[in-house]
Formats: structure tokens, C-alpha cells, sequence
């Protein structure tokens, strides 16, 4: 198990706070880079490609615990440690 530095500076939380991306278009930015994974990487011809979203269930979100969450998912060829610390780290 890889873990990641993730410690973005102040000024770059105050413009992630500001943007004014709505969660249904940061769904579809998951699902389109694992399309675009598929296709650079040439697996569109090699296996069957496979995106799994699991989002809660009506009866999820009125639970009090607040434990729900939304997953995207997908049988792509994935990122190296680094690139995916790189990715996942803002600014």
C-alpha cells in the first residue's frame, strides 16, 4: 500500500473552493478519464473495458451516520505511485 503527500497550500484550497464545478461534472470528469485512460493506453481493442459508479441509495443519504460515499471505478491499466500523487495533488 502506497500512501500520498497531499499537503496543497492555502492559496490553492481557497480556488478549489471558489470553482464551479457541480458534482455531476466531477462524476463526468472520472468517466471521461477512464475513457481516455482505455484509449491511450490502446485497451479499447484488448479486453472488455469496464467503468463501475456506485452511488448511495435514497435510504443511504438519511442515515445519520453520514457514512456514504460515491465511487467511480474501472479496470484500466492505473498510474504508478508517483503520477497518481502527482494527480491528486492540488496546484
Amino acid at each position: 500500500m502506497h500512501s500520498f503527500k497531499l499537503n496543497p497550500t492555502p492559496r490553492v484550497l481557497i480556488v478549489l473552493t471558489e470553482t464551479a464545478m457541480k458534482p455531476i461534472d466531477a462524476l463526468c470528469e472520472l468517466v471521461d478519464n477512464s475513457i481516455n485512460s482505455f484509449r491511450n493506453t490502446g485497451l479499447g481493442n484488448t479486453h472488455t473495458n469496464e467503468i463501475h459508479i456506485e452511488i448511495p441509495t435514497q435510504g443511504d443519504l438519511q442515515d445519520t451516520d453520514d457514512k456514504w460515499f460515491i465511487r467511480a471505478s474501472d479496470n484500466g491499466p492505473g498510474m504508478s505511485p508517483d503520477a497518481a500523487e502527482k494527480a491528486l495533488t492540488a496546484g
